[in-house]
């Protein structure tokens, strides 16, 4: 499948229309397995669930004692997320 995030281009522009970097999600590789729709679309559901209970990323990440890299990639559809075992963890948590 094209790669969601640079669209196909493999690049992405940054800070001007004549800069770019590598596409940080397909690695300038233009395309991404099948799975990963799933995974942007279970990603989106985790970030979404931990906005929701008012956690930035980084805060969500060390109570749920992990890399906020790790969450990260999951949120973006990078790796496969972890619905079940992430949002149970947060959803206990009180602030």
């Amino acid at each position: 499948m094209i790669c969601p995030k640079c669209k196909g281009e493999g690049v992405l522009r940054i800070f001007s229309p004549q800069r770019f970097m590598n596409c940080y999600f397909c690695n300038g590789s233009k395309t991404v397995p099948e799975i990963h729709a799933q995974w942007i679309v279970e990603g989106t559901i985790l970030k979404d669930r931990r906005i929701q209970k008012r956690f930035i990323l980084r805060k969500a990440a060390n109570l749920l004692k992990m890399d906020p890299k790790d969450l990260s990639d999951m949120e973006i559809g990078k790796v496969k997320p972890n619905l079940n075992i992430s949002y149970r963890t947060i959803k206990t948590i009180k602030h």
